[in-house]
């Protein structure tokens, strides 16, 4: 496509119109997240690094639009250091780590989160349904 074309809004099927820009990251998220729910042996430490952490950022961001998880947490993945807030967190709020791959699959719902650790203790927040 000619660079400008990235920057026009398109319409999807169920009337989103976001900018051309975002359907190519949008169907490899599909492709790659859905491919862990064939159960062919592809499992969410398959997912590449670059893959988890763009597509932690922008949940993140989106699950904070949304205030659709509370209370605020952060995320802190302890393979890499990255850290991520869900909501306005601040430094009394919940933090949730483990491996980047692992929180992704917790707020993807494909997994329930049990290999994750939480500070304080306690039930790891309900995440609404994404993918």
């Amino acid at each position: 496509m000619p660079p400008d074309a990235w920057q026009r809004v398109v319409r999807y099927t169920a009337g989103q119109e976001p900018r051309a820009d975002v359907i190519v990251p949008s169907r490899l998220a599909e492709v790659l997240i859905h491919h862990v729910d064939l159960d062919l042996g592809y499992r969410p430490r398959n997912w590449p690094a670059w893959f988890t952490k763009d597509t932690l950022s922008r949940t993140t961001a989106f699950l904070t639009q949304g205030g659709r998880i509370t209370p605020p947490v952060r995320l802190e993945g302890t393979d890499t250091g990255n850290a991520f807030a869900i909501g306005p967190a601040g430094p009394d709020s919940p933090v949730i780590s483990g491996p980047e791959c692992d929180l992704m699959a917790w707020l993807y719902g494909r997994s329930s989160g049990s290999q994750l650790s939480r500070t304080p203790s306690g039930p790891l927040p309900e995440v609404p349904p994404i993918y």
